[in-house]
């Protein structure tokens, strides 16, 4: 899994770098209110998949994550939720990367731990592929609250201007 996300930073690296287009210029942030789609690996190996709004002002974001994990096998279900905030840093053409600070929490079938509320700290890259598209890619290490635990998760998704 680390190396599939390491090969789609370099991808989208090497495409930014070459990418001159006036369209890959304008900023997803100009537009107030983003929807996406994401997967990855959420804590303890668990894979996720979610959906993603981003609320935006400026290089500043607010993004909304709700995902769902083993909801179709025997592990106890996962609904987690998070809100993360981000300063978008302009590296090259429509290549961003942005530090992640926010709150996290989770609701499970698991009778033994039901509820949790955690801390994200992280890192972010994302590439606009047009005024209306781009893609990211975040990696965050969790501390879990009530019942104390650190996790790494790290999701891939896209956005989509609304």
């Amino acid at each position: 899994m680390k190396k599939f996300f390491v090969a789609i930073v370099a991808a989208v690296i090497a495409f930014g770098a070459t990418s001159t287009t006036a369209s890959a210029q304008k900023k997803l942030a100009d537009n107030f209110m983003n929807v996406g789609i994401h997967t990855g690996a959420l804590g303890e190996g668990a894979l996720g998949l979610g959906v993603n709004f981003d609320f935006n002002a400026g290089n500043w974001r607010g993004r909304l994550l709700i995902d769902g994990a083993n909801l179709f096998n025997d592990a106890p279900a996962v609904i987690a939720p998070a809100v993360d905030f981000h300063y978008l840093v302009p590296v090259v053409g429509g290549l961003d990367v942005y530090p992640i600070v926010g709150v996290n929490g989770w609701i499970s079938t698991d009778k033994n731990a039901p509820f949790n509320l955690g801390t994200d700290l992280g890192l972010g890259i994302e590439y606009r592929f047009t005024d209306a598209f781009s893609l990211f890619a975040e990696g965050k290490w969790q501390y879990m609250i009530l019942e104390a635990g650190k996790h790494y998760t790290a999701i891939f998704g896209c956005t989509f201007a609304l």
